[in-house]
């Protein structure tokens, strides 16, 4: 793979940081085995659930922070990242919620949560997911301001964020976890034009992701 990376000062760098709490399983964590297989050095920190270590085959494991399965190493979590991020970073949540804390970064969130949502019953569910689920809806619906972009993988998703938040809110639909499969398969320089961090071409998952 070729990549062209920059060296920027301290007071201009522009970083890349990724959050994904929660990610252990299914469809998330297929998503983020495939970003992390192929973007994994682009990202400047990482934030993962635990549960996923030992799914993840990671090339830089310094770079990454595990977050425990509590409601306080979750806070904790948070509370680093409205301490990490600085002017002109750009904050990518793989786990469909935006921050709680104000942070200094552009922010995008991957929402694939379908549960999260849509307004379908879910009695169905044991309490702890139910509770859950109503805590995360009511932090989606408190916090979706700090929210620069959301990126869903189909229209269906957009129609339910747009009937969860608002009709204005910015999203668009990305299938990215296809981009990430497709790409994994090439090898040739037409790699580089994914690369997040290129000034002299836009990226196609670049452009989408608006990164």
């Amino acid at each position: 793979l070729c990549f062209r990376h920059f060296k920027l000062d301290s007071q201009s760098a522009k970083r890349l940081i990724l959050h994904a709490p929660g990610v252990h399983q299914g469809g998330g964590l297929r998503l983020l085995i495939a970003l992390l297989e192929r973007r994994e050095n682009e990202f400047d920190k990482i934030q993962l659930d635990s549960r996923a270590k030992p799914h993840l085959a990671l090339k830089n494991p310094g770079k990454v922070t595990w977050i425990q399965k509590s409601i306080l190493a979750r806070l904790r979590a948070e509370w680093l990242l409205f301490r990490e991020c600085k002017p002109g970073d750009t904050l990518l949540c793989l786990h469909s919620l935006p921050p709680i804390f104000p942070v200094n970064a552009k922010v995008v969130v991957f929402a694939q949560n379908h549960l999260l949502l849509s307004r379908l019953p879910i009695d169905q569910y044991t309490w702890t997911i139910r509770a859950r689920l109503h805590i995360e809806r009511i932090w989606l619906t408190l916090f979706s301001h700090r929210t620069s972009r959301f990126i869903v993988q189909s229209p269906t998703m957009a129609n339910l964020l747009r009937q969860r938040l608002s009709s204005s809110v910015n999203v668009r639909v990305s299938p990215l976890f296809d981009d990430l499969n497709r790409l994994s398969k090439t090898q040739s320089n037409h790699d580089r034009s994914f690369d997040f961090r290129s000034e002299e071409h836009t990226s196609e998952l670049q452009s989408r992701l608006h990164l």
